[in-house]
């Protein structure tokens, strides 16, 4: 079973011989049909050079208008109704395809999502806030607090294993994410389904910025380890 995915011909500073280049690259290599979606006779003579009469699940769909990267987003996104942009995020929102993909301009991409997507429902707002100052918070007070706790000459070793606990974390909490939207089978035809991955997120995040002012209340006015030390050898 293929994925659809749209791809913006017409994104990048040399399109659109390099979207169709990975277009073909991808349809080769990955289970997955690509929609290009730009001028089509453009890409129609572009593409038939690349192919040479081979045989892809790649489709064509017409945009008179492109985004340039110079352009200011608010105004393009208003004026060109016809961009490649908007056209390809309307095959995402009529469940024509699995995601877009552009590297175009990347304000008029995001305002353009969310004029034809709309938002997430479930909170994707406060849950996307609250993951940003937990993980804002929680570094700015854990972090200092190890030279409270640890010797001077394992402060390497000490950072090195909350680095990789952190990396850990990121690493479980993306399969967890991942898990949540596929059991609940989330994608542009069922928004509704990432409810459960944005609240997973959302308690992870109170969770977090709550034990860290527990560290900083159990921390505040503790001596620093390094400075004892110091001390007590004089």
């Amino acid at each position: 079973m293929l994925v659809d995915i749209v791809l913006d011909a017409v994104g990048s500073d040399k399109a659109p011989e390099p979207e169709i280049k990975g277009a073909i690259m991808a349809c080769r290599e990955l289970p997955v049909r690509v929609h290009l979606v730009g001028p089509s006779s453009e890409i129609r003579d572009l593409l038939d050079e690349h192919l040479e009469n081979e045989e892809l699940p790649i489709v064509i769909h017409h945009a008179s208008e492109r985004i340039g990267m110079e352009e200011k987003a608010a105004h393009a996104v208003r004026t060109k109704r016809d961009s490649s942009m908007r056209v390809g995020l309307k095959l995402v929102r009529e469940g024509k395809a699995k995601g877009f993909v552009t590297a175009g301009n990347t304000g008029a991409a995001m305002a353009t999502a969310k004029m034809v997507l709309g938002a997430l429902p479930g909170g994707a707002g406060l849950s996307t806030a609250m993951l940003g100052v937990s993980f804002s918070f929680l570094p700015a007070v854990l972090w200092p607090t190890v030279v409270r706790y640890t010797p001077p000459e394992h402060l390497g070793t000490a950072y090195g294993l909350m680095t990789t606990l952190q990396n850990a974390g990121l690493f479980g909490a993306n399969i967890i994410a991942g898990y949540l939207n596929d059991a609940n089978a989330a994608g542009a035809g069922n928004p509704g389904g990432y409810t459960p991955m944005l609240w997973f997120f959302g308690v992870l995040s109170v969770t977090a910025f709550a034990l860290t002012l527990v560290l900083r209340s159990l921390d505040h006015g503790a001596a620093p380890r390094t400075a004892a030390v110091a001390g007590g050898s004089d």
